[in-house]
């Protein structure tokens, strides 16, 4: 007996002090992360500053940030920082909910792959087959031609109506094929066909929101708790939900904020398209979203089969890294799968490596959130060595010539994007989501220091002396090109 409780000491002692070490740990890696923000671009002769987050929040006029850090394939640790409503002093907590936007996208693909998984739904049908209460209209780019699930994840439908607007609560909120056919009260342009299905990557909300309906068709029942049965509940994502508008007795969200800190009306817009753009969540439930497609990649016991994860990050077209509801890109030689989100008010991202258990969930109730956004991702990445995950560019500043600011102001367009350049008492400001400056690094070119990799750069159309074109270009890409409105 004596034995036995010696033994039991011997383990305590040996226990407690490990515990106590890991949670020191963990301490200090999230400090480092608090101090540790950076803009994401070095600049030339000049030393990387780091940042504290509540001093970056309040320079955004971001009011509150919910983060959750995926380590070793286990949640780290998740925190909310600032007000979830600033009026009210309200505190955000761990529990605190967001717009998550486009991120819903993610959700939906998840929902969509299970379902076909279990032999419910196909992703290589025409989906006229599946849709009995509304009609995809037909025109020169539809007609006979077979568009499927696949094609609408990844965004190679075809269809146009890139993204939403939202809606007042005090608003009519339209129908679902209101939405579908762009009449009132709908702000939105109808879904239809804009190019041929497969010939190019345009993303299209539109084309998601139709995927609500092929399933609520499909199924019937209602999309939220279609999502709510298939997703949600088995991943114990208590914290989330597709209702727009939230129920009333739902106090603890986080308001949405635009423009100069201005609290959107009613606290937030309604996103009735719910597919692309209506998840309600918050950064540790998402975080759970990522261990669950990360064990499925690793062929563990998951909703999601290993095949079925693998062709949910497969290419439907070579030139896309869209795949299935998901961006995956390369971050320093390693592959993760991400989205980020924007709605009025709103801003988020998250990411999740494909093969190390690495994972990061950034949500934010501001407009101005984007930048917060990449420096607090930036952050993580170094506090826990995420190699070069976060690997700044290094930019040489040179002065403009004051005659090169005046010749590029204007509005530009291509009919699918709109830029405004304004000159901000010497200096280029460029709006095309949101305002952001504009930084020269010579012969006509401009960066944004909210994704330094991508070059602003001004030309003539005719090769004049007029600047009239703006092109938006990455590793000598062009990824847009506008013209300036006469």
């Amino acid at each position: 007996m004596i034995i036995r409780f010696l033994l039991l000491l011997l383990i305590i002692s040996t226990y407690i002090p490990t515990v106590f070490s890991q949670e020191e740990n963990k301490k200090n890696k999230i400090t480092k992360v608090e101090n540790g923000l950076s803009l994401g671009v070095v600049f030339q002769d000049s030393s990387e500053i780091k940042y504290n987050i509540i001093d970056r929040m309040q320079f955004y006029k971001v009011p509150s940030v919910s983060i959750a850090v995926v380590n070793n394939g286990k949640i780290i640790w998740s925190k909310a920082y600032g007000k979830r409503e600033v009026a009210s002093v309200s505190t955000a907590d761990v529990n605190t909910i967001y717009q998550t936007a486009s991120i819903s996208k993610s959700i939906n693909a998840f929902a969509v792959l299970k379902l076909a998984q279990e032999g419910k739904i196909s992703l290589q049908k025409d989906i006229r087959e599946y849709l009995t209460t509304w009609e995809l209209p037909n025109n020169k780019f539809s007609t006979s031609r077979k568009i499927t699930l696949a094609n609408l994840l990844s965004h190679t439908s075809g269809l146009g109506t890139g993204g939403f607007f939202g809606y007042k609560i005090t608003n009519t909120i339209p129908s679902l094929n209101q939405i579908l056919s762009g009449t009132k009260p709908a702000n939105s342009d109808p879904v239809q066909s804009i190019n041929f299905p497969g010939a190019e990557y345009f993303y299209s909300g539109g084309g998601t929101t139709l995927i609500r309906k092929i399933l609520e068709d499909q199924f019937k029942t209602n999309y939220a708790s279609l999502i709510q049965t298939n997703v949600l509940t088995p991943l114990n994502m208590k914290r989330s939900t597709y209702n727009q508008p939230l129920q009333k007795a739902e106090h603890n969200f986080a308001s949405g904020y635009v423009g100069d800190s201005q609290v959107i009306d009613g606290g937030y817009h309604v996103f009735p398209e719910l597919a692309p753009d209506g998840l309600w969540s918050n950064a540790n439930d998402i975080a759970k979203f990522i261990l669950s497609i990360q064990k499925s990649l690793r062929g563990e016991n998951a909703l999601l089969q290993k095949q079925t994860a693998l062709q949910m990050f497969s290419k439907v077209i070579p030139t896309s890294n869209y795949t299935l509801g998901f961006v995956v890109e390369d971050k320093g030689g390693e592959k993760y799968f991400s989205h980020r989100g924007a709605n009025y008010g709103y801003r988020s991202v998250f990411y999740g490596s494909m093969k190390t258990g690495k994972g990061i969930v950034v949500l934010t109730n501001s407009e101005n959130g984007e930048m917060l956004i990449n420096e607090i991702v930036n952050s993580v990445a170094v506090a826990y060595d995420w190699g070069k995950f976060y690997n700044p560019p290094i930019k040489k500043l040179v002065i403009a010539d004051p005659a090169l600011i005046k010749d590029v102001v204007g509005k530009y367009s291509n009919g699918e994007a709109n830029f405004t350049i304004n000159n901000i008492n010497g200096k280029l400001e460029m709006t095309g989501n949101s305002a952001e400056s504009l930084h020269y690094v010579g012969n006509h070119r401009f960066f944004l220091l909210s994704s330094p990799n991508i070059e602003v750069v001004f030309s003539s159309s005719d090769g004049g002396k007029i600047y009239d074109a703006l092109e938006l270009i990455e590793n000598g890409n062009v990824l847009i090109k506008a013209l300036r409105n006469k």
